[in-house]
């Protein structure tokens, strides 16, 4: 699910998803996150997959190239609508320039953020208390 670019054919988001559990969904995120992608893409796309049988939602941001400040508020919802249902969220990322924006917004006080995917994974242990 993508739009491209009219001026250059470039792919401008990608999502991707598995089911590593039944409780365990992980999110494969390439691209830019940015107000269009975020209302047309991101959202529509993540809402419907975390259903209540969902407890971790690992966000795969390793491929993602840009968030801007929509894209992080569509965060911070996925944030508190886990969190109402006592369900987390992790994110992976080693991109110098989203770090950074997570920093600057605290997201990373929020939301466990690691270098890999297998880092992130071993976060989210099977039956949660």
């Amino acid at each position: 699910m993508s739009e491209e670019n009219k001026n250059c054919g470039e792919r401008l988001l990608h999502l991707s998803h598995r089911y590593a559990r039944p409780d365990l969904l992980v999110i494969e995120v390439r691209g830019d996150i940015d107000t269009y992608t975020t209302e047309k893409e991101f959202f529509p796309y993540v809402s419907p997959l975390v259903t209540n049988e969902v407890f971790y939602v690992v966000l795969d941001f390793s491929q993602a190239r840009y968030i801007d400040s929509v894209g992080m508020a569509s965060l911070i919802t996925l944030y508190k609508q886990l969190s109402k249902r006592r369900g987390k969220m992790v994110i992976v990322t080693q991109v110098p320039l989203i770090l950074r924006l997570f920093s600057l917004t605290a997201i990373d006080r929020l939301v466990p953020i690691f270098p890999s995917l297998a880092e992130a994974l071993e976060h989210c242990p099977a039956n949660p208390a």
